[in-house]
């Protein structure tokens, strides 16, 4: 009989240990949910990307221009000739010695089903000078009979959109496909120069514009010894990418406009070299503009799901100081059942995320978890007061997930203070509270 009430004390006692270890353990147990929950959230934002993706392709990829290069076509050295089959042709390519570039992007969203992509259509317009050949002392020379051509590379050929208008030395080329310098640029348009005599050339200006369909990013290659580049557009994020920042950037709710400033010394690129002795890998120099959002529903999502525990845990605290303090016994399995409504509460955002803006679809779901758990503890607590408290409780938690999602700088500093400001809360709270007499009265 003695031992029997020993046991009774003893689990009297620590009855309110037990029970908060049973309430950890199942706050722990509502992971599990919350951990497939994000994994939802990962493969929509997977099939989303693979939609995206596919649209680009049909439209026209990221685009990357480089160039002109002007090419002349040379002799080869008695040392060449000796070690190469005969006929085989070399060309001087030459780099513009100033480069203008202005480019206009006029971005969209196309859709399909629920998925949106950016995507732009750009006018683009080339001009600069291209320095005179010089083969003096190279033991090379010029070669009559073929004609020296220019050349520019992009990247995804199937965003052109006609015409485009080549001018050199003020006469306008037709334009062929293929780039022809492939150690530079794999895909692009050339114009044959055969309107040129290169004896009575000394500097050639030149003239190229048009029209080019992209998505998700443009990037310039700065092939002029001094580049100048200038960007504007309606885009009101844009992303500066690549080994250069622009000099000069104006971003507002009409679109950015940016200007880039590239000196010779700036890129490890020669002024001239025979084709075959390109040494140097010339896109570690390119830089452009990222069209993508900051970061889109799927990502919002998922960090709000990192923040279930805490969500959990305030209101499972709140639940506890009700039972223990105010003499209001709350079953386990009622414990849970609050647990799952706020799991729920992710899959709501993330569904309805996907057809309305991300802050519409975070109140919509945040209300009903929170109207679902205040009703559910109505008879639980038979106080309208406490059930105030406790709709307050999940109202801050939410609203203090919301300002961390919209912050991501300080993020890691929200986060810290709002759990510090939870438990100094807690402490106040429960500072008059004598355990062992709730433990007595349980």
């Amino acid at each position: 009989m003695e031992t029997i009430q020993v046991k009774t004390s003893f689990i009297s006692r620590f009855s309110v240990m037990i029970k908060l270890m049973v309430i950890g353990f199942l706050g722990l147990a509502l992971l599990i949910p919350t951990a497939f929950i994000q994994e939802i959230i990962h493969e929509r934002q997977r099939y989303s990307e693979e939609v995206m993706q596919e649209i680009h392709r049909q439209w026209a990829n990221r685009q990357t221009l480089s160039g002109p290069i002007w090419s002349i076509p040379v002799s080869a050295t008695d040392t060449e000739l000796t070690t190469q089959k005969e006929g085989s042709k070399k060309y001087l390519h030459l780099t513009p010695k100033n480069l203008l570039i202005k480019g206009s992007i006029e971005p969209q969203t196309l859709k399909r089903g629920i998925y949106e992509a950016a995507v732009y259509t750009s006018q683009w317009e080339l001009t600069g000078i291209i320095p005179q050949p010089d083969l003096a002392g190279s033991g090379r020379a010029f070669l009559e009979g073929l004609h020296p051509f220019l050349s520019f590379g992009i990247s995804d050929l199937r965003g052109i959109e006609d015409p485009v208008m080549v001018q050199v030395a003020g006469k306008i080329y037709e334009v062929h496909p293929g780039s022809l310098v492939p150690e530079l640029h794999e895909s692009g348009f050339h114009v044959q120069l055969n309107q040129l005599d290169i004896s009575q050339t000394k500097e050639i200006p030149f003239t190229i514009s048009f029209r080019l369909r992209g998505s998700e990013r443009v990037g310039v290659l700065p092939m002029g010894a001094s580049t100048a580049v200038t960007l504007e557009s309606t885009w009101k994020d844009p992303k500066f990418s690549g080994n250069f920042l622009p000099i000069e950037r104006e971003i507002g709710e009409g679109g950015f406009e940016a200007i880039w400033q590239i000196a010779e010394l700036n890129r490890n690129l020669p002024k001239s070299w025979i084709s075959g002795d390109l040494q140097v890998a010339p896109f570690d120099a390119e830089f452009g503009v990222d069209f993508l959002s900051p970061m889109d529903h799927y990502r919002k999502a998922i960090r709000s799901a990192k923040y279930a525990i805490l969500t959990i845990g305030l209101t499972f605290l709140m639940l506890f100081l009700v039972e223990t303090v105010g003499n209001k016994p709350i079953h386990p399995i009622q414990y849970g059942m609050v647990g799952f409504a706020i799991c729920l509460f992710y899959l709501l955002l993330v569904s309805i995320s996907e057809h309305t803006a991300f802050n519409i679809a975070y109140f919509i779901a945040a209300l009903s978890v929170i109207l679902t758990v205040t009703a559910y503890s109505i008879p639980l607590f038979q106080s309208r007061l406490l059930t105030a408290v406790l709709g307050s409780i999940l109202a801050l938690s939410y609203g203090f997930v919301f300002l961390t999602l919209q912050s991501q700088d300080y993020a890691l500093l929200i986060g810290s203070l709002g759990l510090l400001i939870a438990l100094i809360v807690t402490m106040i709270l429960t500072k008059n509270v004598n355990w062992y007499s709730v433990a007595d009265k349980t």
